[in-house]
């Protein structure tokens, strides 16, 4: 008889068992991070937030405790800051961060058009610039994201 007990116990716990397991599983889902873009000339620790445009970018970043280096609102919603890389998870992770990317440094080069007195007025849509080769090279911190943009 205690046998017979055993086994049914047993059995019940059994079976129950991925019942259990499925409903705690369901309430309460792991959350997706947002993703995570990186660059080869990343600034390290730098990073550009890009959220939800239902929020606002400087009050996001206060409300996890950030301060924001800079804050952008018409290319995209979002804010520029420095993170570890525990901050980095916990912003990831947050409700309304749709992606999170790495600031990095870009450059190229910058031709200003040239036009003398001698010259005829351009043409409209004609290019008025100088050759490559009177052009200077730089390189500055814009943030890549706005750089796509």
């Amino acid at each position: 008889m205690r046998l017979l007990a055993a086994r049914l116990t047993t059995a019940a716990v059994l079976a129950l068992s991925p019942v259990a397991a499925g409903t705690a599983s369901a309430a309460a889902p792991e959350p997706t991070p947002a993703p995570l873009h990186t660059s080869a000339n990343a600034i390290p620790g730098s990073y550009i937030v890009t959220l939800a445009k239902s929020l606002d970018p400087k009050n996001f970043a206060e409300s996890i405790g950030l301060k924001p280096k800079f804050t952008y609102t018409t290319a995209i919603n979002g804010f520029a800051t420095s993170l570890t890389p525990k901050q980095l998870e916990t912003v990831r992770e947050s409700y309304g961060v749709l992606s999170v990317e790495e600031d990095a440094r870009v450059s190229g080069r910058r031709c200003p058009p040239r036009a003398s007195r001698r010259s005829p007025p351009p043409t409209p849509g004609a290019w008025t610039g100088s050759t490559s080769a009177s052009c200077r090279s730089t390189t500055t911190s814009v943030p890549t994201a706005a750089a796509r943009a």
